[in-house]
């Protein structure tokens, strides 16, 4: 043993062996130094990892207590969001007990956290009428995992509480429940500006109608008065005076109808319809009604069919109509010489689908580059037409785009200042094949042969039955007049009528009822006699409440003697000759 101080484990084996030969013998020297160098190899191993492990310790003693200054400090943080954030946390079990909630929960309900925890959400959450319980129930039940709406809650100091409530279900591995989270966020005073909006929405809704109703109502007269006397012989001088009287009630009404549809527009209440049309026959309204005006004005009013285009289409022909008539007016209105018109044309067209496109133009004052885009916004003009000579409203222009933007088109315009305007615009149809040449066609004329139907005329205003009785005697029909809805069912009832032009807004009993009531009645001919709303109300509620009571066409006061007309001769009986009996 040479090589070192022999190391104690090898002195006490090399001492219990007492071996003097394998001691002193070269080989066993050699073997026992290894051995013993080994045994001082593995203590010196020792000692290093006995100095690395209490070098980590201490290491991972430090990083233990930076993680738990940082948990506390998280700890501390959560618990002071939790405290203060103003919705309250919780938490149920698989029963739908509570098993946690925040302190926000005594802001909101005034209940203590300790004694309402065990207690199941439906102590609390009870919904004061059906459709409220219905809700709690789905949104508790454990089908679906998160969900959310919005729940009236009344509270422990019998206040009205709105909450938004947001739950997700939680469930094991095996799909078991095993509770919910969830928040309840107070939305009362969101909720209670939502109900305010929605009844100021309301209020002005009805007062709109209601003035509606009231205007249209001397309009009616008004507009069929000028009507009925221009119908009669009249002097060549009288004319003039008679067609300036019915342009200015119609200007009158295109104001309303304009206010109404922006209404409309804004409240997303605007129904397309979508039948079949003569866009020759549309066209040559137009010409009709323009040509003598800008005949007045010593302009020429022009309809440039270009190309081949479809007769026969199927859209709203009543919304086209708004539009065009809104865009020859304004170009009516500023122009003082040359011309006004309109340019049709086809975009493209497959089988049966065609782009057309309209173009009203006009040479008068133009609109300056500036102005091009606030003559679309509501309530503004341009500044060239803010005179007295060109009244209006500044609705007209904004309409028409909201009405083609529905309709997935865009109304654009191209002007220069004093050098006209051309307002364009694309809408696509379905078409039949029937087309119309670019030739003018004859201005349609309105037969007013003698009418043979039995009419009853449910009407209470004294005037507009002036107004229309005097219409009825010029087509020749047969009618009686009743004042109120009760009076018409008695009539209906002993007597067999064609057709009832039913007013909604009458003292007794209104059209509504009436109309229900003949509905009901036992004999089948009468039951199924066609009423026609005739009203001065025009809105879609108004409509759709008609057609739900029973009215089979709805009318507007004041009325085109024409639609009228053409709707009565539908429902003229049919005589067979005795020959063919």
């Amino acid at each position: 043993m040479r090589s070192k101080e022999i190391h104690r484990l090898l002195k006490r084996q090399l001492a219990k062996t007492n071996d003097e030969k394998v001691t002193c013998s070269d080989s066993a020297t050699g073997l026992l130094d290894q051995v013993n160098e080994a045994y001082h190899s593995f203590d010196k191993d020792i000692l290093h990892l006995e100095n690395i492990l209490e070098q980590s310790s201490k290491e991972l003693f430090k990083a233990n207590q930076a993680l738990k200054q940082e948990v506390d400090f998280s700890l501390t943080r959560l618990e002071y969001i939790v405290k203060n954030i103003k919705g309250v946390l919780f938490q149920l079990d698989k029963d739908g007990r509570f098993i946690y909630l925040s302190p926000a929960w005594k802001d909101l309900t005034g209940l203590s956290v300790l004694k309402s925890l065990n207690a199941k959400y439906s102590s609390f959450l009870v919904g004061d009428n059906e459709s409220e319980k219905k809700k709690i129930e789905r949104l508790f039940n454990l089908k679906k995992k998160n969900k959310q709406t919005v729940l009236k809650f009344i509270n422990q100091n019998e206040e009205i509480k709105y909450i938004e409530v947001s739950i997700a279900h939680r469930y094991d591995d095996g799909g078991k429940s095993i509770g919910s989270i969830g928040t309840f966020t107070d939305v009362t005073k969101l909720k209670e500006t939502q109900l305010k909006l929605k009844r100021a929405n309301k209020a002005k809704n009805e007062f709109m109608a209601k003035m509606s109703h009231d205007m249209r109502t001397p309009l009616n007269s008004l507009i069929g008065l000028s009507n009925l006397l221009l119908m009669e012989p009249h002097l060549k001088e009288q004319e003039e005076s008679l067609n300036a009287l019915l342009f200015s009630a119609k200007h009158l009404l295109d104001l309303i109808d304009g206010i109404l549809d922006f209404n409309k527009i804004e409240a997303k209440n605007i129904n397309f319809e979508k039948k079949e049309f003569s866009l020759n026959y549309l066209l040559e309204i137009f010409r009709r009604n323009f040509q003598f005006q800008a005949h007045e004005k010593n302009i020429d009013f022009q309809i440039n069919k270009i190309g081949v285009i479809p007769n026969m289409v199927i859209g709203d022909s009543i919304r086209l109509s708004q539009i065009i008539n809104n865009l020859l007016s304004n170009a009516l209105k500023f122009t003082n010489q040359g011309k006004i018109g309109i340019n049709v044309s086809q975009v493209s067209s497959t089988h049966n689908k065609s782009i057309i496109r309209f173009q009203v133009f006009d040479t008068g004052i133009g609109i300056a580059k500036e102005e091009q885009r606030k003559i679309f916004k509501k309530f503004k003009q341009g500044a060239s037409s803010k005179t007295d000579l060109n009244p209006g409203a500044g609705l007209g222009l904004s309409i028409c785009k909201e009405l083609l933007k529905l309709q997935g088109s865009t109304l654009k315009v191209i002007s220069e200042l004093g050098e006209g305007a051309v307002f364009q615009f694309d809408l696509e149809y379905t078409t039949r094949h029937s087309h119309l040449a670019s030739k003018k066609a004859e201005t349609p004329q309105v037969d007013y042969s003698n009418l043979k139907t039995n009419i009853l005329v449910v009407e209470d205003n004294k005037l507009n039955v002036f107004v229309l009785s005097n219409f009825l005697k010029k087509w020749g029909a047969n009618f009686e007049v009743v004042e109120n809805g009760l009076e018409a069912v008695k009539e209906v009832s002993n007597n067999n009528y064609d057709v009832v032009l039913m007013d909604l807004e009458m003292p007794v009993m209104n059209g509504y009822q009436a109309t229900k009531k003949i509905r009901l009645m036992s004999d089948i001919d009468k039951r199924e006699t066609p009423i026609i709303a005739l009203t001065a109300s025009a809105s879609n509620k108004v409509k759709n409440d008609a057609i739900k009571a029973g009215v089979d066409e709805f009318l507007t006061k004041p009325f085109n003697p024409e639609e009228l007309y053409h709707i009565l001769k539908q429902h003229e009986p049919v005589y067979f000759s005795k020959d063919i009996i």
